[in-house]
């Protein structure tokens, strides 16, 4: 997910976008582990792992 430059301050510097695009796309990645992991213990449960 691309942060909008318009949400930033104007003094907003290039370094602080990258690190906040990379927070938003480390807490995307923790989210879809965690989805993944739900599945594979819903799967287990059924006995289809």
């Amino acid at each position: 997910m691309e942060i909008s430059r318009q949400l930033l301050p104007p003094d907003t510097e290039e370094g602080d976008v990258l690190v906040l695009n990379n927070e938003q796309w480390m807490l995307d990645k923790e989210a879809t582990i965690q989805r993944r992991n739900q599945m594979n213990d819903r799967l287990r449960r059924l006995g289809l792992l």
